[in-house]
């Protein structure tokens, strides 16, 4: 699951994103609810993503990453990771991936 750079404060596009485990095989998102946390590369700091998110497919592991403007008021390169709680209480993480929001011109 590659993420796209995306520049500052640009928040009129959604990313779709597709969580595939490393074996290829999509992650069933039936009953989820999809949170995640980026990480500062340069300074090591956390933030939740307050974006929201969509599941656009459950059982071939497709959602949407609505971008809040803290989610896109850095710019930096990030490591994002998505976690997948579901009704059972059970939830699955998905591995980090680069995420770099790139300053205008």
């Amino acid at each position: 699951m590659a993420l796209p750079s995306i520049f500052k404060d640009n928040r009129h596009t959604a990313i779709e994103i597709t969580w595939l485990r490393q074996n290829g095989v999509p992650v069933d998102l039936t009953g989820a609810t999809i949170t995640g946390t980026k990480r500062n590369k340069s300074t090591s700091v956390n933030s939740t993503i307050t974006g929201s998110f969509t599941i656009m497919n459950t059982t071939q592991g497709i959602f949407r990453w609505s971008h809040s403007a803290a989610d896109v008021d850095t710019v930096a390169t990030f490591q994002v990771q998505f976690r997948a709680t579901y009704g059972t209480g059970d939830f699955e993480d998905s591995i980090a991936e680069d995420f770099e929001v790139l300053a205008q011109l």
